[in-house]
């Protein structure tokens, strides 16, 4: 207990220290207490983990995070940082192991949903692997979603009939068929099966079986599609006759085949494509509305407070917002308020809480938030999706953030774009860039120093900034931030290109895309498309039509950004020059040292 007493006293003082927090968990966990043991062994692992930090050993982390995995095997959270720093070091084999044991503990646990959840990432790292696609499909069946269990089991026969290993094709389509009779993928493969023989008269009798079934929950254009599925088969005159059976008691007009009746297209619902933040400070939750309405056709944008929840929404505008009440910075009622005012009370946002569960709470929360939608936890995921697309359906009718059309720019034609690259080094990318913009009719300037960016910007403003990591003696963050700042490009899209991968994540800041090298002509088509799509360019270009106020106020905004480059690469160049005096000075010092004492 006394050096328990110790290391605490220590740990005040030092708190990011890890070695501290890893001797507390040892001593903590010889006494038999489990949680504090845990607590203190999860955050050494972090600060060993964490990025630029001078206690980084990544390799400490995994030995602490597989030794909590091994004594405390229900701890969630080790096991998700375990596969994390894994998958840091490109070590994607173990990680997919780590993330399936995961998913076998959430599925014993009964927590089916997230198991689904954490199975995904299993996917995404083997994608080719038809056991797994097998056992993803099983999750989502006891999950209880059975369209995306249907898409798995189509997925694991696609891949059985090209390889021809594992278990036969035929039964997982049938499976697929039985959870989601509309699915038009599995309806092709069971054709392509019956036509080159593979099929037999058990799978037969299971599709006629699965019509009548179908037909008798009121299904009857579906029943008629399933038993077309028989043509050329034993069972073609059946399937004939029960088809004839349908029409007569439906109503039905006779068709000459299943082409001319609709057909639902996996991931291309009304709502495909259509973005959705979900704001949550729970793992778990968020993992999971993040599943399941990707899997619904979704663009989905997630944070984990209610301030980055707010700037994740101003930068990609989502028309439909779900956020937990209980959130930490920013609670979820005010973050609610905020996303009504910036969407002149367009955007639909729906409530979830463990806490406000009385219905008088529901009442006034939806008179003075405006809140769209609420819904107490835990819920069922079958309520969820019920409430979420009835929100959903009332933000069809919304105005819409963008324009559906490319924007006319007065004074400006689509073949008259210019684009600065800010590049030094990266020959490869000036050239596809140069050839991009020669076939597409845009200028194009390269600025391969600051001077040359900052002789560019005196020129004309361009429509579109590339700003890369090689530019010397600035950083391209650093770039970005005096381009946004201070010369103030409102209707100018800036975007990154880095090879750099944590570049990537977390909010956007002062760029507005960000991209990762190396591109081709498909990438920048999408960026010359989302500049033009930008509300901000109906704005019009400040270079247009400037008073004379005006145009003396752009020249010494770009005279102070010249002299802050400028004041930049003196500083760089003054402690360049300090560090190679200083390293000099070592070394003199060192062969003093070095030198036998007479």
């Amino acid at each position: 207990m006394e050096q328990i007493k110790e290391f605490l006293k220590q740990l005040r003082k030092h708190p990011n220290r890890p070695d501290l927090h890893n001797s507390l968990g040892g001593l903590y966990q010889q006494k038999g207490d489990v949680g504090e043991a845990s607590k203190h062994f999860l955050a050494a692992a972090r600060l060993f983990s964490v990025p630029d930090s001078p206690h980084r050993n990544l390799n400490k982390a995994i030995a602490i995070l597989r030794k909590m995995t091994r004594d405390f095997p229900s701890h969630h959270d080790s096991y998700y940082l375990l596969a994390e720093i894994l998958e840091e070091m490109d070590n994607h084999e173990e990680a997919k192991e780590v993330y399936g044991q995961l998913s076998n503990i959430y599925r014993k646990e009964g927590k089916h949903l997230m198991a689904v959840s954490v199975f995904d990432k299993v996917i995404s790292v083997d994608p080719e692997d038809m056991e797994k696609w097998i056992q993803f499909a099983t999750l989502n069946r006891d999950a209880g979603m059975p369209f995306h269990a249907a898409q798995a089991f189509v997925q694991a026969a696609s891949l059985g009939l090209k390889t021809r290993k594992g278990e036969p094709a035929v039964g997982l389509v049938i499976e697929a068929l039985k959870l989601d009779s509309e699915n038009t993928e599995a309806h092709e493969l069971f054709r392509i099966l019956a036509g080159s023989g593979e099929t037999e008269s058990v799978h037969e009798t299971e599709i006629l079986q699965l019509a009548k079934e179908v037909d008798r929950n009121g299904q009857y254009e579906q029943a008629v599609i399933l038993l077309d599925l028989l043509k050329g088969t034993s069972l073609e005159d059946k399937a004939r006759e029960a088809s004839e059976i349908i029409r007569m008691h439906s109503g039905a007009e006779d068709t000459t085949g299943s082409d001319d009746l609709p057909k639902r297209q996996p991931g291309t619902g009304k709502y495909a494509g259509t973005k959705v933040l979900v704001v949550d400070d729970e793992r778990e939750i968020l993992l999971l509305l993040e599943q399941i309405l990707t899997g619904e056709g979704f663009q989905v944008f997630t944070a984990m407070d209610g301030q980055e929840g707010l700037l994740v929404y101003m930068k990609e505008r989502p028309p439909l917002v779900v956020t937990d009440a209980m959130m930490p910075k920013l609670h979820g009622f005010e973050l609610c308020r905020r996303i009504k005012e910036e969407s002149d009370n367009t955007a639909k946002v729906m409530i979830l809480t463990a806490v406000y569960k009385k219905y008088k709470y529901k009442g006034k929360v939806q008179e003075e938030y405006n809140v769209d939608e609420y819904l107490d936890k835990p819920f069922q995921i079958t309520e969820f999706l019920q409430v979420f697309n009835r929100m959903a359906e009332n933000a069809r009718e919304a105005p819409k953030y963008l324009p559906s059309t490319v924007p006319e720019i007065e004074g400006k034609q689509p073949g008259k774009l210019k684009i600065l690259l800010i590049s030094e080094s990266d020959g490869d990318l000036a050239e596809k860039v140069t050839k991009f913009c020669t076939r597409q009719e845009i200028r194009l300037q390269i600025a391969k120093d600051p001077q040359q960016l900052v002789e560019s910007l005196n020129r004309e403003l361009p429509d579109i900034i590339l700003v890369t990591d090689s530019l010397p003696g600035l950083e391209s963050s650093v770039a970005a931030r005096l381009l946004k700042g201070l010369l103030d490009l409102r209707s100018t899209t800036i975007v990154l290109i880095t090879k750099e991968k944590s570049k990537l994540e977390g909010v956007l800041e002062d760029f507005d895309h960000r991209v990762f090298a190396p591109i081709d002509k498909s990438v920048l088509d999408n960026i010359v498309q989302l500049h033009s799509s930008s509300p901000k360019v109906a704005i019009g270009r400040r270079n247009q039509a400037l008073s004379h106020d005006e145009k003396r106020i752009d020249a010494i905004l770009r005279s102070k950004v010249a002299r802050i480059l400028k004041s930049h690469n003196q500083l760089e160049e003054y402690y360049s020059t300090r560090v190679r005096e200083l390293e000099e000075e070592a070394g003199h010092l060192k062969e003093q040292l070095e030198k036998p004492k007479e």
